[in-house]
């Protein structure tokens, strides 16, 4: 072996630990700093948590209001309508009327020409 080899076998084992230096230096770099982001955190955690939990609590309260109202609106809305139905049949069929019944012709219906010819 020459003199080169050996000087580049020597110094290949010291690269790798430089960069297992720069590893653990980098580690305890990023350790440091989310333990000062944790202590900057907490105290912004603690402003933030009631105004989220109020906001949260009224979001439920519109959305419970809005409910108790609009579900029993829907609800006398529907029966109304239903209500309504009953009765205009039950007069049409009084009078003799049609039964609401539509006759519909659709284009190119094979009933409907044979009746024309």
């Amino acid at each position: 072996m020459t003199n080169e080899e050996e000087a580049t076998e020597e110094a290949t084992p010291e690269v790798a630990s430089a960069s297992t230096d720069e590893t653990a230096v980098t580690a305890k770099d990023d350790a440091s700093t989310s333990a000062s982001d944790d202590s900057k955190g907490k105290g912004f955690r603690w402003i933030l948590l009631p105004t989220l939990l109020a906001k949260f609590t009224i979001v439920l309260c519109v959305k419970f209001a809005t409910d108790v109202v609009v579900y029993p609106l829907l609800w006398l809305y529907r029966l109304a309508r239903r209500g309504k139905r009953k009765v205009v049949s039950g007069v049409r069929g009084l009078f003799g009327g049609k039964d609401g019944r539509v006759d519909v012709k659709v284009n190119g219906d094979s009933s409907s020409s044979a009746e024309s010819a």
